[in-house]
C-alpha cells in the first residue's frame, strides 16, 4: 500500500518528512496496553519511497535534503527501529544509511556516500545534529 509520509510525520508531532512510500511488513506482538505491546513486539519492514523532502536536514547550505528515492529494511525490537541496508539518491549523490531511531525519536545514524564526507546523525527527528566523519569510508557499487 502507498503511504503519504507527511501524514505519518504529523502523527509523531514533528513534520520531519514529506513524500510517498510503499511498505511490506511482518508484525508480532501482544499486550494489554500500548506500552506492553511495544515492549514485547517485533516487526520487519521493507520500505521504498520517492520524492521525499526532509525539511530539518541539509547536506548542502542551500536547501533541505531531497531524496529522489529511498529503499531500506527496518527492524523493530526493544523499543527502537534499526535501519539496515538503507540507501537513497539525492541531488548530492547516492548514500547508504544505517543506525537506529528510538520511540522517543532519538537518532543514532551513519550516512556514507555522495560527493562529500560521511556523517553521523544524532539528536532527534525534529532537531537532528550532523557531524562530518573524520575519515570517509569508501563504498563500491557495481552498476549493470
Amino acid at each position: 500500500d502507498h503511504i503519504a509520509l507527511d501524514q505519518i510525520a504529523g502523527v509523531t508531532g514533528d513534520h520531519w518528512i514529506t513524500g510517498n512510500a510503499a511498505a511490506t511488513y511482518q508484525f508480532s506482538g501482544s499486550g494489554k496496553n500500548i506500552a506492553t505491546i511495544l515492549a514485547a513486539s517485533t516487526a520487519e519492514l521493507k520500505i521504498k519511497a520517492q520524492d521525499c523532502v526532509l525539511p530539518n536536514v541539509s547536506l548542502s547550505e542551500a536547501s533541505p535534503l531531497r531524496m529522489e528515492n529511498f529503499s531500506g529494511d527496518l527492524l523493530f525490537a526493544d523499543g527502537r527501529f534499526q535501519l539496515k541496508q538503507g540507501s537513497f539518491t539525492a541531488p548530492e549523490g547516492r548514500y547508504e544509511i544505517s543506525g537506529t531511531v528510538s520511540l522517543n525519536k532519538s537518532l543514532s545514524l551513519k550516512l556514507v556516500g555522495g560527493h562529500g564526507p560521511g556523517y553521523s546523525i544524532n539528536g532527534t527527528l525534529a532537531e537532528p545534529r550532523f557531524a562530518a566523519s573524520k575519515s570517509r569510508i569508501a563504498r563500491v557499487s557495481l552498476q549493470p
